[in-house]
């Protein structure tokens, strides 16, 4: 299957992954310079909305989404896994501290009744809006300063 649209997050996560994997200097410096470029990109966007893709057809199914904000449990949890694995790299506290924003503002709009919801926007749970991806990075985030190692 080839998608039609970007994965942002997905490729900065690629690039932690890619730097923890390997060993060459020089490499590795590469790889850290395009996370760091990730790190800038997704902190530009936070806090997290809706995306120009798919805009139209997400506010038009979930009109709510313009009062409530917010994105996609899987997004907020690739994006806290990518800024704890930088931190882990780095060392740089900047980093711990947006995928800590990163998770307050989930949990604020996505725990709801004990359970986590996909988006804000909706008022139930559905399994493809990614909240297992949010709960393996809670659990990566709280992990700290140890190392949650299953990656996904």
């Amino acid at each position: 299957v080839m998608y039609s649209y970007e994965f942002p997050l997905i490729a900065a996560q690629s690039a932690v992954y890619a730097i923890e994997l390997t060993e060459d200097k020089r490499e590795r410096t590469e790889l850290l310079q395009a996370a760091l470029r990730w790190a800038e990109v997704i902190a530009r966007e936070c806090p997290p909305t809706t995306g120009r893709r798919w805009k139209k057809e997400i506010e038009e199914t979930l009109p709510n989404v313009k009062t409530t904000g917010g994105t996609y449990a899987e997004n907020y949890g690739r994006a806290i896994s990518f800024f704890v694995g930088l931190y882990h790299i780095t060392k740089d506290v900047a980093h711990l501290q947006r995928a800590n924003m990163l998770a307050r503002e989930a949990v604020d709009k996505l725990y709801v009744n004990g359970i986590f919801r996909g988006h804000p926007a909706k008022d139930y749970y559905q399994a493809n809006d990614g909240v297992g991806f949010l709960l393996h990075a809670l659990m990566q985030l709280d992990a700290l300063p140890g190392r949650w190692r299953l990656a996904f």
